[in-house]
């Protein structure tokens, strides 16, 4: 029997809303030849999730970290297995520094070995993407969240092999469940989808609140702490808003997202953008496309949503109050955001986007 060349995909954590692309590489790759590695779970929390799971993985105990940098047990150990021929898939974050070193070993092996990250993000500075474009020369093949990122990096640099996934989600579910979008008979309830951390800038949303009338928020992604709590009972808001808690079950989601007249991220954008417009919701995000994650890069102005000035609970609030105006617009916005999460930004999109990728290799 010939032996078929392994492709071993190293990451962080396996996050539900990976389960569905590495299922649809794996229809599209020999059978046995995919394996998935992953820690229980990442230095951000996020938990590894195997429900579902149809390709082979190996879920290893906790990653570990110190002095920033972060290293999975037992990741040496399989990239040592591997031989000529062979691929290897494993994170660009500069923090993985032990995985990248052991790529650079694998490949005076015969391996060919894949760079798979962003290049840029809203903490992106220009120190630590110069990093990353060196770790990038190492690699056989760089592979990028976004087409965005692709342009920006075929500008910088003269790395030959360049490739793109478009980041999304599995959108199979949604499109059983999406009901078809009327702005004009829906309330004025607005969607707030994502993690409340940092990232999300949750009190400038608040803030902008309190500034508006007739408009009341629904809250997907965790529970408030005591800091937000405080805000909103200060705001007097408490009316207005309603927290979901952390949702997985798309049934569930389905049921809020339906109600709503649009989605709104007064922070760093990223996949909840695209989860969004699989609903058909039109977006309202800030104005620095610099300062959002790479999943921005499918918004567009009056196209498939509205922006407003980064930081200004005013301009937001005024842009609320225009959205949930204008009914027209926004059934406008809404059968464009459905076209994006149509033609790109899914996961079966992806899973061709990574099997292109890796047959590159061996020609």
């Amino acid at each position: 029997m010939k032996n078929i060349p392994k492709v071993l995909i190293i990451q962080p954590a396996l996050p539900k809303y990976r389960i569905s692309l590495f299922n649809e590489l794996n229809k599209l790759l020999p059978d046995s030849s995919l394996l998935i590695l992953a820690p229980s779970n990442d230095e951000n929390g996020v938990h590894s999730i195997t429900d579902g799971a149809e390709f082979n993985f190996t879920i290893t105990s906790q990653s570990k970290h110190k002095l920033g940098f972060s290293w999975q047990p037992k990741a040496i150990s399989f990239i040592r297995e591997l031989k000529k021929g062979d691929i290897l898939v494993t994170s660009g974050n500069p923090r993985y520094i032990f995985n990248i070193l052991f790529s650079l070993t694998a490949k005076l092996r015969g391996v060919k070995i894949i760079w798979w990250g962003q290049a840029r993000s809203a903490k992106t500075t220009k120190l630590s993407l110069s990093t990353k474009i060196k770790f990038m020369h190492i690699f056989d093949l760089v592979l990028l969240y976004t087409e965005k990122e692709a342009r920006l990096l075929s500008r910088l640099t003269k790395l030959k092999s360049i490739h793109y996934l478009n980041n999304g989600i599995n959108n199979k579910e949604i499109l059983t469940l999406r009901t078809p979008y009327d702005a004009r008979e829906r309330d004025n309830r607005i969607l707030f989808l994502g993690r409340l951390t940092e990232k999300s800038d949750f009190p400038l949303l608040l803030e902008a609140l309190s500034r508006t009338t007739n408009v009341a928020l629904d809250v997907i992604g965790g529970e408030p702490d005591s800091e937000i709590l405080t805000t909103i009972k200060n705001l007097d808001l408490s009316e207005k808003i309603k927290f979901h808690g952390m949702i997985t079950d798309e049934k569930t989601i389905a049921q809020i997202a339906n109600n709503c007249k649009f989605f709104i991220y007064p922070g760093a954008v990223g996949l909840s953008l695209i989860h969004a417009f699989n609903y058909g919701l039109p977006a309202l995000i800030h104005d620095n496309k610099k300062n959002h994650m790479p999943e921005a890069s499918s918004f567009r102005e009056l196209i498939n949503g509205i922006s407003f000035k980064q930081h200004s609970a005013r301009s937001l609030a005024e842009k609320i109050d225009t959205m949930v105006s204008s009914d027209i617009l926004l059934n406008q916005l809404s059968l464009n955001a459905i076209k994006v999460s149509k033609s790109n930004y899914n996961t079966e999109s992806m899973a061709k986007n990574f099997y292109a990728a890796i047959t590159s290799l061996k020609h």
